[in-house]
């Protein structure tokens, strides 16, 4: 549920990481990013910036594709 139950206090039963997250790769985009990434089945990651480019990045860091799309989606 949204923000965690029905109050929406944003806290859930479930503990965090056991140990601190590492950074694997970084996408350069041209403006903000709106939305959380999808991640696909195979580990690409599918992200979509305001500048209207969806962007499909492989699991190890490299780009797959970029697309710009004419008006913003």
């Amino acid at each position: 549920m949204f923000m965690g139950g029905p109050l929406h206090r944003g806290m859930s039963v479930h503990l965090g990481p056991v140990n601190e997250p590492t950074r694997r790769f970084r996408v350069a985009t041209g403006a903000r990013i709106f939305a959380s990434p999808t991640v696909g089945p195979d580990g690409t990651v599918y992200l979509g910036s305001l500048d209207r480019t969806l962007l499909a990045v492989a699991p190890d860091g490299t780009l797959r594709w970029r697309y710009t799309a004419p008006d913003k989606f």
